[in-house]
């Protein structure tokens, strides 16, 4: 019965809600710290339209083959010429001679065996004989006063290869970025509404197609993610009119995911990385680049590009190559924590009534999207739950409770800290013995005998081995 009764009074109302209010606020904050360290994200998805237009780095791609200067390639190789049946000065002709594949296979097995990269290059079309004239009209050509002037000597052209492409980069913001607006197309008619290339028609002619893209401006075209554009160019006598799109993506490092700042490690991508191991390993292995690896044109090293059917049918290589890719992909299996893609609108072609192959890029009227990946909870709102879980349960408010626990800890750690310093002792009974002393015995009692001040507490005069006295 006695313990039944005990049971009764420790489970009264106050304990009950005491327990339910506990069981409560760790509920809660378990599930705020699972989802803190689940790293979950949310997606905030910007889509506007821009009032402006930056431009970016303009990328055409063509075939080796097909971008030859073969007046010069025959001097170099005159016995190569023999076998050709055409005359290397009759577009026509050439356009369909290099159909014949044993002619393309002997002029490429040529030069890797006899060429370098750089000695290449030499052999090729310049950029500025292929590109004729550049337009550019933009908020700093009109204050320059230079609307319709001709821009193609102010823009930088960086040349690459991979396999058997050739790449020519036309960066024109090298001075800071060119800006394109709406306004500036109704001030001043002309070619251009934004940024126009006009090609050469002579070596546009030679080409069965081109490929264009646009890519970040000073970042070399070496990413898989680039969209490209064929431009048929036909017979020439045409004008490509497109736009893009941009679309922006902005990932959380770990641990929130898996993606790598690859600028932290000063590249300008995950693949610009992964170029680097491929020719690293296979200069290691092979001594030269690696044939599928994007590498610059001015470059003295072997040639690479062609044939590598015929080489893949020697195991040894294969196998080698096919570890070189296995170990860099490896190496570099994180994706950008920063992706911008330029998806390129279907040119509009128009027959043009002159002897003029142009690609014109207009002020862009496409949704930008942005996509910014952000921690669903991040520490502050961590923080912040928490005291919100305290205070529904338990009423807990800092500006009320940290100073009464800090009262509450500093009234219990005093009284043990004043005993260590002061002893007390209690008076003596009124009625205890009456001792005698003479005057001059009553100096050395009260020298013996100090007084002392209970701290905190009353200012009552407290007498160390106190006794009675009465003096003779």
């Amino acid at each position: 019965m006695n313990l039944l009764t005990k049971c009764k009074e420790l489970l009264t109302i106050y304990t009950l809600v005491q327990i339910i209010c506990s069981i409560g606020c760790f509920m809660q904050i378990e599930y705020v710290f699972t989802r803190y360290f689940a790293r979950e994200i949310t997606i905030v998805t910007t889509v506007e339209i821009p009032d402006e237009t930056i431009l970016p780095d303009f990328v055409i791609r063509v075939e080796v083959l097909r971008f030859i200067n073969y007046t010069l390639f025959f001097k170099r190789f005159p016995h190569v010429g023999t076998l050709a049946s055409f005359k290397y000065n009759n577009i026509h002709e050439l356009k369909t001679s290099l159909k014949n594949l044993t002619l393309t296979k002997r002029i490429s097995q040529l030069i890797e065996k006899e060429l370098t990269i750089k000695e290449m290059t030499s052999l090729l079309y310049k950029p500025k004989d292929f590109i004729k004239t550049i337009y550019v009209r933009s908020i700093e050509t009109m204050k320059a006063g230079s609307f319709n002037s001709d821009y193609v000597d102010r823009c930088q052209f960086k040349q690459y290869y991979q396999s058997s492409f050739f790449y020519i980069v036309i960066a024109c913001s090298t001075e800071g970025p060119i800006i394109g607006s709406f306004i500036l197309k109704d001030l001043n008619p002309g070619i251009a509404d934004f940024f126009a290339v006009v090609l050469t028609q002579a070596i546009a002619f030679t080409q069965e197609g081109i490929q264009i893209a646009f890519i970040e401006s000073n970042s070399p075209p070496n990413s898989q993610k680039i969209q490209w554009t064929r431009l048929p160019l036909h017979d020439g006598n045409a004008v490509y009119t497109t736009s893009f799109k941009l679309i922006t993506l902005s990932f959380l490092p770990a641990p929130y995911s898996s993606c790598v700042n690859y600028s932290d490690e000063g590249y300008d991508n995950r693949f610009e990385k992964l170029d680097e191991c491929l020719n690293k390993l296979s200069q290691k292995w092979f001594n030269r680049p690696f044939h599928q690896s994007l590498h610059r044109a001015d470059i003295d090293e072997p040639f690479v590009g062609f044939d590598q059917d015929l080489k893949f049918e020697n195991e040894t290589f294969a196998k080698l190559s096919n570890d070189i890719l296995t170990k860099c992909e490896a190496a570099t299996m994180g994706l950008d924590c920063y992706e911008r893609h330029y998806n390129v609108k279907e040119p509009d072609a128009v027959r043009s009534l002159f002897p003029l192959t142009a690609i014109i890029l207009g002020i862009s009227n496409q949704p930008y999207i942005e996509m910014v990946a952000k921690p669903k909870l991040n520490v502050l709102d961590c923080i912040v739950s928490v005291g919100s879980i305290f205070g529904f349960w338990f009423g807990f408010a800092l500006n009320v409770h940290v100073p009464w626990i800090t009262c509450l800890i500093k009234s219990k750690l005093m009284p043990i800290r004043n005993k260590k310093l002061t002893k007390i002792n209690k008076y003596p009974p009124r009625d205890g013995p009456i001792h005698k002393i003479k005057l001059a015995q009553l100096n050395v009692e009260l020298n013996n005998n100090y007084f002392t001040l209970r701290p905190r507490e009353s200012n009552r005069l407290t007498i160390k081995n106190s006794k009675r006295f009465t003096i003779n």
